[in-house]
C-alpha cells in the first residue's frame, strides 16, 4: 500500500511508529491477520521502544532477539583510542577535526553523541544519540543494537537495581524513568526546581523522607534512586497496578491524571495516551515506557 511504500523510506524509530498505527488500524476494521502481519514487519525492522512493545503486547509475543552489535561509525584512529581507553584524547582529536562545527548529520551525531558519552557527558551525548537514531543513523540491524546500546547504558545501574528490589520494581523500568528524567545524571535540575538522577521536587522527597532534605543530598544517587524508586511504587498502587497511569503521574501527578477520561485505557491504551492533554506528559509516557522495552530487549540480548 502506499502507507506501507511511505513507512519503508522513513528511519526505524518513525517507520516503526507509522507501521505501528496501521497495523491497529487493520485489527480495527477486523483484518486481524494483515494487522498480524504489519506488527511482525515492524518488530523484524525495528525491535525498540515503545510502538515495538506494544506491537509485542498485541501480537502477544516476543520480539525477535536484537542482533548483534556491528561496527559504529568512528572513524579508525578514533575508534583504536576508544578501544585503548584513551577517551579523553579521543575526543580532543574529534574537536580538533571539528574545528569547533556543529554535529548535524545523523553519522556525526552518532560519531560526537558516543565519544560525548565516554567522556561523561550524559546530558549531551544521548541526546546526540537519540536524534542520529531518529535519522536513521544505523545502516544495518547490527549497527541499529550498538546504537541502541550506546542509547541505553545502565549508568547508576547498581543504586537503581537496589532502589528498584527494595520497592518491588523492575530494575530496568526505573533504569527507564531515570534515562528520560535526568539522562542518568545526578546534578541536573529543572525549571521547576527537581533534583537529580529522578528529577524529586523537594517537597515529595521531604515527605517520602520523613525530614527536609538539602539540594546537595537529593544529589547522591543512593538516595535519590531509594525516594525515586518509592514515589513510583507509591504512583503504581494509587493506580492498581496500571503502568500507564503510573508513569503519567511521576510527571504529571495522581491529581492531574485522575482528572483525564480514560475510557480507551482498557481496549486501546494507544489511543489513551495520544490523548493525554499535556503534550510534555504524552512525550514522557511514550519515552519512559519505550527505553523500559528497549532496556528489556538489550537485556536479552546481553544473556
Amino acid at each position: 500500500s502506499l502507507s506501507q511504500l511511505q513507512a519503508n523510506k522513513q528511519s526505524p524509530p518513525i517507520a516503526a511508529r507509522s507501521r505501528f498505527w496501521m497495523g491497529l488500524s487493520a485489527w480495527q476494521q477486523g483484518q486481524k491477520d494483515r494487522a498480524r502481519a504489519i506488527w511482525q514487519n515492524q518488530l523484524r525492522q525495528y525491535p525498540y521502544g515503545y510502538y515495538a512493545w506494544r506491537a509485542s503486547v498485541r501480537l502477544a509475543e516476543k520480539p525477535p532477539l536484537p542482533a548483534q552489535s556491528g561496527p559504529g561509525p568512528l572513524p579508525a584512529p578514533l575508534a583504536k583510542l576508544r578501544g585503548l581507553g584513551l577517551h579523553t584524547e579521543a575526543w580532543e582529536h574529534w574537536r580538533t577535526w571539528r574545528l569547533g562545527r556543529a554535529a548535524v548529520t545523523p553519522t556525526n551525531l552518532w560519531q560526537e553523541g558516543q565519544l560525548r558519552l565516554a567522556v561523561g557527558d550524559r546530558w549531551l551525548g544521548l541526546a546526540q544519540l537519540d536524534s542520529a537514531a531518529l535519522e536513521g543513523a544505523a545502516g544495518s540491524k547490527a549497527q541499529q543494537a550498538l546504537l541502541e546500546q550506546q542509547r541505553h547504558p545502565l549508568t547508576y545501574g547498581q543504586e537503581l537495581g537496589t532502589a528498584a528490589r527494595r520497592a518491588g520494581l523492575d530494575p530496568l523500568l526505573l533504569q527507564g524513568v531515570a534515562r528520560q528524567e535526568s539522562r542518568l545524571n545526578t546534578t541536573v535540575r529543572s525549571p521547576a526546581g527537581a533534583v537529580g538522577l529522578l528529577q524529586l521536587m523537594p517537597a515529595t522527597a521531604a515527605e517520602l523522607a520523613g525530614e527536609p532534605l538539602t539540594t546537595a543530598a537529593l544529589e547522591e544517587a543512593n538516595l535519590n534512586a531509594r525516594l525515586g524508586g518509592s514515589y513510583l511504587k507509591q504512583m503504581l498502587r494509587e493506580f492498581g497496578g496500571n503502568i500507564f497511569l503510573a508513569v503519567a503521574s511521576y510527571n504529571a501527578g495522581p491529581g492531574a491524571v485522575k482528572s483525564w477520561p480514560n475510557n480507551n485505557l482498557q481496549d486501546l491504551p494507544e489511543l489513551w495516551v495520544e490523548q493525554i492533554p499535556y503534550p510534555e506528559t504524552r512525550i514522557y509516557v511514550k519515552s519512559v515506557l519505550g527505553n523500559y522495552f528497549s532496556y528489556q530487549q538489550l537485556s536479552r540480548q546481553r544473556i
